[in-house]
């Protein structure tokens, strides 16, 4: 048995002409920030400075003017926002896809010139729309997007779902992934199951929880690779991750 291992820390962006995105096609461009106590905001060997391409580029911009692919650095404090840059739009559709592993006690937003404020949720992806009109030069403005860092108060009973609750076998090999939870006084859960673009591969709730554990099965039908889980009871939840072998 494996305690539920804490996610990574981090968030990844990649951008798609929204033609491709909604027909399964690669992304245009990415970018991917991991936060860590260990790394700082400056500009370092562990960062990877942006080299731009042929199509759509997207990068973070640093106050001191430098473009970044991947930024290793600690978590943002409150109301810290990252500007993106975003240059050579070929066509008018484009989605942003952002995934967010885990930010403790935070969470992110994406802010575009419009004044739309999206949450992009934890332990899953989220998907943005948005138009470029060619003839606006606000809408064409580089640094129309930034991520904005607000607090979020987890309350104790979300802290103690999460640490009193353990998955197994994980990685998965066979069919039954089990979810321990005979700590936790409960009767009735919400799982949600989902793969790493965001996509919903199982919703359930299971009622009569009487000896704390509940049994998902038919898993031998998924692809292989990592999936992200939502437990949610009426008072708490929590999101881990499994893998699929």
């Amino acid at each position: 048995m494996f305690n539920v291992a804490p996610l990574q820390q981090a968030l990844r962006l990649k951008i798609y002409q929204t033609s491709r995105f909604n027909n399964g096609q690669t992304e245009s461009d990415g970018l991917y920030l991991d936060f860590n106590a260990a790394h700082n905001i400056n500009v370092d060997a562990n960062d990877a400075v942006k080299l731009n391409g042929l199509n759509v580029n997207m990068a973070i911009t640093k106050p001191s003017g430098e473009l970044l692919t991947v930024e290793r650095r600690t978590l943002p404090t409150t109301n810290e926002s990252l500007g993106l840059n975003i240059t050579n739009y070929l066509t008018n559709a484009y989605t942003i896809n952002a995934t967010v592993d885990v930010l403790p006690g935070l969470t992110a937003y994406l802010d575009n010139f419009t004044g739309t404020m999206t949450e992009l949720v934890q332990g899953t992806s989220t998907a943005v729309d948005f138009t470029v009109d060619m003839n606006n030069a606000q809408s064409l403005d580089a640094l129309r997007f930034e991520l904005v860092f607000q607090v979020v108060t987890l309350s104790n009973e979300d802290l103690s779902f999460g640490s009193n609750l353990s998955i197994y076998p994980n990685p998965v090999k066979g069919d039954v992934l089990t979810i321990n939870m005979s700590d936790i006084n409960i009767e009735k859960a919400q799982i949600e199951i989902y793969n790493t673009l965001g996509q919903q591969i199982m919703s359930h709730t299971y009622d009569n929880i009487s000896n704390g554990v509940i049994e998902i099965g038919n898993l031998s039908k998924l692809n292989n690779g990592v999936y992200i889980m939502n437990i949610s009871s009426e008072d708490a939840k929590t999101t881990c991750r499994f893998i699929k072998e």
